[in-house]
């Protein structure tokens, strides 16, 4: 579940369903994410998203996610076993946030603070020295040269095409990329490699703004300053990009003078890339302290009992006598889920025999120490003797749908933003989620047949658009036939519902069907 302001200043909270799929053309097994709704809460605190959260819910055959044993009851229907969010006080709070309130009515909720979301703001710890800040700034001053400066583009451009015949740049554009205005440090790399790979040009041509007497005093300045300061040469060298920009670095007058891309590096030695290489360890220490901190925040127990489970390699290293860590994860994970596996008639007695016999088929008949998780479990789950183990392999569905990302549902708050403009502010929130189901999860152009919806044109209406027109036959004019030769698959009106998972979000929520596990995925910010 996450959620976005929009163009009319609505709180839209962006809904997403990640169900668990065969994909037998790939013969793997996975989760598919997939757009459900967008609705607005009538408050965006706590109560507000759960409430929202439930009457979201209502039209899949969920039960009151505040009532336990009239949403177990509801045995027909799915059960909410887990939610995804991001790290916002009211979605994770212990006491007043979404997370607490939820576990308290449901105690087998699974909770998920986004992995994508952790794994930035560790490296925004990581990352906040000086040196990198410099880099950003460097970053920065560079996009706002070329941003809005047409001439200056060009002159790159022309600069660029000249030093391509001598120099790999790689593909791409020569602009510099924005770096900014987003968490992802994903961002920043991206525009850092776009110098590094041009870093010829981009000096050529600030030094040539720097001599340019046309150029306002004070901006030649601001130009020969980047270019003495040599930012990206010296100080890139402690980025994880040190071996990209060695490998490119050539000497000459008895490796007296050092060039990257015909511009000479100052201060620059093996000590000095010593020094960097050194500085860069330390830096992804860091990294790795800072990662491990924040990933802290969910039950390690459970976790690895998850992985010890879906990660079929691990199998071929335990010995065929000794299953005591599987049998452990097992336990852990029925103890933590025993209410929904039970209300689905899971068999928990069974569960070791059956665990042992899938672990004794898959490593003598699938090559677990050679094949990827996703195609043994695809395997088990065709296999002919897949009934003698259904019991595993229900839990392997709900494992398979548990959330961790709403990487997903970030996507399509860019396609929100697209339909809902400054001057569409005014939109039906019904209106909004038919756009965005066309958009999203709808057939490209080249493959939709407008059949249906023009039947649905024909018939709503209290006055007959064609006298001649028939159901059974079809539109009967010239013009419509011609319509209704196209190729394509037809497009029907669509009922929810566990067999038609539909979804897209930041903070997920998982639920079970009666055939097996799917997770739905609710996004606010």
């Amino acid at each position: 579940m996450d959620g976005t302001t929009d163009a009319g200043n609505i709180e839209d909270e962006l809904i997403v369903l990640l169900h668990f799929v065969k994909d037998g053309a790939k013969e793997i097994v996975g989760t598919v994410t997939r757009f459900f709704a967008v609705e607005v809460p009538t408050k965006a605190d706590s109560d507000g998203l759960i409430k929202c959260t439930g009457n979201a819910l209502k039209c899949l055959g969920v039960g009151d996610i505040l009532n336990k044993a009239q949403h177990l009851q509801a045995t027909k229907g799915p059960i909410l076993i887990g939610v995804g969010t991001d790290g916002a006080s009211v979605n994770i709070g212990e006491q007043n946030g979404m997370k607490g309130k939820l576990q308290e009515a449901l105690p087998w909720l699974f909770w998920s603070w986004c992995y994508a979301h952790r794994l930035e703001l560790a490296c925004k710890d990581a990352l906040s020295s000086d040196l990198f800040k410099e880099i950003e700034d460097m970053l920065l001053r560079l996009y706002y040269i070329y941003e809005k400066s047409p001439k200056k583009c060009r002159e790159l451009a022309e600069i660029s095409e000249d030093l391509k015949e001598v120099y790999d740049f790689g593909k791409g554009g020569d602009k510099p990329l924005r770096s900014h205005g987003s968490r992802w440090i994903s961002y920043k790399r991206k525009s850092l490699l776009r110098i590094l790979e041009r870093y010829g040009a981009y000096i050529l041509h600030l030094s040539a703004l720097s001599e340019d007497t046309s150029v306002k005093s004070e901006d030649r300045a601001r130009f020969k300053g980047l270019t003495i300061a040599n930012v990206v040469s010296t100080n890139t060298m402690q980025w994880p990009s040190v071996k990209y920009i060695c490998d490119k670095i050539t000497s000459s007058d008895g490796n007296a003078v050092y060039e990257y891309q015909g511009a000479q590096l100052f201060d620059y030695s093996v000590t000095t890339l010593q020094k960097c290489c050194d500085r860069a360890v330390g830096d992804l220490n860091r990294l790795t302290e800072s990662m491990l901190n924040r990933l802290d925040w969910l039950d390690p127990h459970l976790l690895n009992a998850i992985l010890t489970i879906l990660d079929t390699q691990h199998w071929q290293e335990t010995a065929s006598t000794n299953l005591d860590e599987l049998n452990v994860a097992i336990d852990l994970i029925t103890a933590h889920f025993r209410l929904p596996l039970q209300s689905k008639g899971v068999c928990f007695a069974a569960l070791r025999d059956e665990l042992e016999a899938v672990v004794l088929y898959a490593r003598k008949f699938l090559g677990i120490d050679k094949e990827k998780y996703h195609k043994v479990w695809y395997k088990l789950h065709v296999s002919p003797d897949a009934a003698a183990w259904k019991n595993v392999l229900l839990i392997s569905e709900l494992l398979f749908s548990l959330p961790f990302s709403n990487g997903r549902v970030e996507g399509i708050f860019s396609t929100l933003k697209v339909i809902k403009t400054d001057a569409r502010t005014s939109l039906k929130n019904q209106t909004l989620n038919d756009l965005m189901e066309i958009k999203v999860e709808g057939p490209s152009l080249g493959q939709f047949n407008p059949d249906h919806a023009i039947d649905l044109w024909y018939k709503d209406t209290c006055t007959p658009r064609r006298v001649n027109y028939s159901d059974s036959a079809g539109p009967s004019s010239s013009c419509a036939g011609s319509v209704s030769s196209r190729a394509g698959p037809s497009m029907s009106t669509t009922t929810l519902g566990p067999a038609d998972p539909r979804a897209a979000g930041a903070d997920e929520v998982a639920v079970m069907s009666l055939d097996g596990w799917d997770s739905l995925t609710l996004l606010s910010q």
